[in-house]
Formats: C-alpha cells, structure tokens, sequence
C-alpha cells in the first residue's frame, strides 16, 4: 500500500510541474476528475483546440547506460499486464526525466514501443530525442 501511495504522489507531482510549465507557455491546462480516463490532463492551445496528455516521469536510469532514463508507459490489460498507450488512449504522451529537468512530448502515432528510452545529456539522434523540450506540438491538433 505504501508503494502505491509514494507512486501516486510522484505522478501527481509530475502533473503539477507540467501543468506549471504549460501555464507559462500560454497554454491551458485543464484536468479530468477522477483518475480511470487513459490520460491525465488535457491541454487547450490558442486555436481553442483539446489535447489529451499522458503525463509520465522517471528518476529510473538504464542499467549499464548512465545517461539513459528508462519508463514503461502503458495501461492496464488485466493482471500485472500492460500494453502500449495508443492513439484512441492520448494524443501525446509527456514524459519527464526528472533528474536532468527535461521533459519530451512524443506524439502517441510516434511511439514504438511499451519503453521509452530518454537521453536528455547527450547529443544524440536516439529514438525520442526529436521530442525533447518540442512543446509546439501542442500549437497545433495532433
């Protein structure tokens, strides 16, 4: 039970610091009640357009990798089970690595996998790294 709770509090506190953020990139932020929807916040651009946002965070590195954050970012599919968020689920998926302070907003058509590898230090032409620190995804429906 202990776990749970820290688990809910990380993400809540993910959410908090997105929204923050957004706010002050002139976006609105506006958040679901209750927590059984595939997504956690929505987001309202200038155009009056909704996007529905994943908000997910990590101070987990990759064993063996020191400049590389892991996350699994999918939902549930029975006991102990989980499969890939899709589109009909969020329209992007913003996630956070926490220890560098760097967030990546992966439009949901974009992701390849139920893992998510992040390397916010490093020049580098890795998978998701086209998706760090774009927050104009969110200037336009995607």
């Amino acid at each position: 039970m202990r776990e749970r709770r820290k688990t809910k509090r990380e993400g809540a506190s993910y959410e908090a610091l997105f929204t923050s953020e957004a706010l002050s990139r002139g976006l609105n932020v506006l958040q679901p009640f209750g927590d059984f929807l595939p997504y956690d916040l929505l987001v309202e651009n200038q155009h009056g357009q909704l996007i529905r946002v994943q908000v997910k965070g990590t101070t987990y590195k990759q064993k063996g990798k020191k400049n590389t954050y892991h996350m699994t970012v999918g939902k549930s599919a029975g006991y102990k089970s989980k499969v890939k968020l899709s589109k009909e689920d969020a329209d992007v998926l913003a996630a956070y690595a926490a220890p560098d302070k760097t967030w990546y907003h992966i439009p949901l058509e974009h992701l390849k996998s139920i893992t998510v590898h992040l390397r916010p230090t490093e020049k580098s032409s890795a998978q998701y790294e086209v998706w760090k620190e774009a927050w104009n995804v969110y200037q336009t429906k995607v």
